[in-house]
């Protein structure tokens, strides 16, 4: 039976992680510099760190402390739509059980359908669209999954550029969404959710953050970089 999920129990800050590209358009055989921020970005505790390629994925290396978050490379295989994804080990605070999750998007000359692909993470936005074909003011469909399955009834924040997050609505029964896309920019979505733990000798509560960035291009075509 699925445990009763309560959506936004804590504020977003307190519990995040996220990924942020040097450049969300990039080129085959580029080096770019991957930036992970948020309150669980520390290096002891990031764990599968991958860049998803048409041609396979690969590991985000060289991963070192600097500033408040981690920062780390990734080499670009070849072309097409290309996944960053990482998550931070669970941590217990006050008997809470807290694990973050982050995806990124970017392109390499090309995009194709590679931006649907679910990786595996356990609580996850999976596009349903292509947000670098999305033009300002249009919609993006994103459907969200927790432990693969449809993760309904959980309030979903959109920002731009690192400006103030807007709560863009709830999920439906089959964790669908439609965010809105009010301009061109580097834009971040983010989940979160709690619900009754599993294991209630360790914890009495588990909750769960999800982000997700990209880019969107203005309305002449050109990608942000």
């Amino acid at each position: 039976m699925t445990r009763l999920i309560l959506a936004l129990a804590l504020p977003l800050a307190a519990q995040e992680l996220c990924l942020m590209p040097g450049e969300f358009v990039v080129s085959p055989g580029q080096r770019i510099a991957v930036a992970f921020r948020g309150a669980d970005a520390q290096t002891a505790r990031l764990r599968d760190a991958a860049l998803y390629s048409p041609k396979g994925v690969y590991n985000v290396v060289n991963l070192r402390q600097e500033g408040g978050g981690v920062v780390g490379e990734a080499g670009v295989p070849g072309k097409g739509t290309l996944i960053l994804t990482a998550r931070a080990t669970p941590e217990i605070v006050s008997r809470e059980r807290r694990a973050s999750y982050a995806k990124a998007l970017l392109v390499s000359e090309t995009a194709d359908e590679q931006f649907r692909r679910v990786t595996g993470l356990a609580f996850e936005f999976i596009p349903e669209a292509d947000p670098h074909r999305l033009r300002p003011g249009g919609r993006l469909p994103v459907r969200l999954l927790l432990g693969g399955e449809p993760a309904a009834g959980v309030e979903v924040e959109a920002s731009r550029d690192g400006g103030e997050a807007q709560v863009a609505g709830r999920t439906d029964a089959a964790g669908r969404i439609r965010i809105p896309i009010a301009a061109a920019g580097k834009w971040r979505l983010r989940a979160q959710v709690r619900r009754r733990s599993a294991e209630p000798e360790a914890a009495d509560w588990e909750s769960f953050s999800t982000s997700l960035t990209f880019a969107v291009p203005d309305g002449s075509g050109a990608a942000t970089p």
